[in-house]
C-alpha cells in the first residue's frame, strides 16, 4: 500500500506549473526552473537578458540563466530583453 508521500508523489508528478515569457504562456512539469531553461522552453535567443516582471513599482529583477526560480503555484511573468549596446 502506498505511503501518504508517496500518493503526493504521484498526484505532483502530472501537474503542470504556468509562467509566461512575452505575454505568452507557458507550462513546464518541473516546479522550478533556471533562466537559461525558462528562455529555452520560450524560445528566447541565449544572449537576451530574461527579466521576471514584479508588481507595484518596485524594479523587475533580472534572472541569471544559473539562477532557479520557484514557479510552483505562482503565475509569474517574465520578459526577455536583447543585451545592451554601447554607443
Amino acid at each position: 500500500m502506498p505511503t501518504k508521500r508517496e500518493n503526493k508523489k504521484a498526484k505532483s508528478k502530472g501537474r503542470r506549473h504556468h509562467f509566461f515569457v512575452n505575454s505568452v504562456r507557458y507550462e513546464s512539469e518541473a516546479p522550478r526552473l533556471l533562466g537559461a531553461q525558462i528562455k529555452a522552453v520560450a524560445g528566447v535567443h541565449p544572449y537576451y537578458q530574461l527579466l521576471l516582471e514584479e508588481r507595484g513599482d518596485g524594479p523587475d529583477e533580472m534572472i541569471g540563466d544559473c539562477q532557479a526560480v520557484n514557479i510552483k503555484g505562482k503565475f509569474l511573468s517574465f520578459y526577455a530583453v536583447p543585451p545592451a549596446t554601447g554607443g
